[in-house]
């Protein structure tokens, strides 16, 4: 479980575009089974990018979509929704202080994992949280080379 806080930005511009740039939290997928996220009602500021493959672009040139705290996604099912928390920048925004609880469940590392319909291998908790990580580290490998070409 993590306690998250982000602190409050002026809605005054200071002539700096830092919050038109950066995010609260970057464009990423949770990669553990189950991720609970409670957060203020007002408080917002989760974009999320449905239909997105998780491990790609990293969110350069994407379409996002304001999340309120009561939004439930699942594809696959139960993929991984790409998601961020973006700095607040334009009118209608919270610029506040933001609070959110983020709980997440990962398997005992030699727990069996196999769905209903054994779609893909049985592998235990440590497979699976390796795999994800290195698909995940990967991913980001190889965006890093393609930036740095450009």
């Amino acid at each position: 479980m993590r306690l998250l806080h982000y602190f409050a930005l002026s809605e005054v511009s200071d002539g700096k575009v830092y919050h038109r740039v950066y995010h609260r939290a970057g464009a990423h997928a949770d990669w553990d089974f189950l991720t609970l996220l409670f957060q203020r009602d007002g408080q917002d500021g989760l974009e999320i990018c449905p239909g997105r493959e998780v491990v790609t672009e990293f969110d350069i040139g994407d379409k996002w979509t304001k999340a309120k705290g009561q939004d439930w996604r699942s594809d696959d099912p139960f993929k991984s929704t790409f998601h961020r928390v973006k700095a607040p920048c334009e009118p209608g925004d919270y610029f506040g202080d933001r609070y959110s609880i983020a709980y997440f469940d990962q398997p005992y590392k030699d727990s069996l994992i196999q769905g209903p319909s054994n779609k893909y291998p049985t592998v235990t908790g440590a497979q699976f949280t390796d795999t994800a990580m290195k698909r995940n580290f990967a991913a980001l490998q190889e965006k890093s080379k393609t930036v740095a070409a450009a």
